[in-house]
């Protein structure tokens, strides 16, 4: 028989007085479930960035002069891509840079920082000249979900798509 609150055995009346009262249910933030739940998607989000991420060759930072002006003037540039003074490219052939660094990785992928007082129309002029590939878009490949998403949602809607 249960013992109400001050010790007393008390028989619960047919209609469901003197019943103790249901132990409270746990908060759905501290069941099992919700805590496998939470690792799923941990495990979900770092394989997603595993597998999203640019695998392959390191891109190699070099000086814009006289390096890459000198790779361009040589034939040894494919092509690139530039977001404002960033120039990323590749070249035709792997190449090492430092070349007499150690720790230097043969790469075709390469970044380099355009001067601000370089005129970019003999720059164009220089690429052209070459036949280097000038592409508008970024040669990284791949590209992060969270990136798309916020591109998504910050790009402008349609009127019909915009809510009142």
């Amino acid at each position: 028989m249960p013992r109400d609150e001050r010790g007393w055995r008390v028989a619960p009346a047919p209609d469901g007085r003197g019943m103790p009262d249901p132990p409270p249910r746990r908060p759905p933030h501290r069941s099992r479930g919700f805590v496998w739940f939470v690792l799923v998607l941990l495990l979900l989000n770092l394989s997603s960035v595993l597998l999203v991420r640019p695998a392959g060759q390191p891109r190699v930072k070099v000086p814009f002069s006289p390096y890459f002006v000198s790779a361009v003037q040589a034939g040894r540039v494919a092509s690139i891509a530039s977001k404002g003074d960033t120039i990323q490219g590749t070249f035709k052939v792997a190449m090492r840079y430092p070349v007499a660094g150690p720790e230097a990785e043969s790469t075709t992928l390469f970044s380099t920082e355009v001067p601000t007082f370089w005129n970019d129309n003999q720059l164009t002029a220089l690429l052209q000249s070459h036949d280097v590939q000038i592409n508008a878009t970024s040669p990284t490949q791949g590209g992060s979900p969270s990136n798309a998403c916020r591109l998504w949602m910050s790009s402008p809607q349609p009127p019909a798509a915009r809510s009142p």
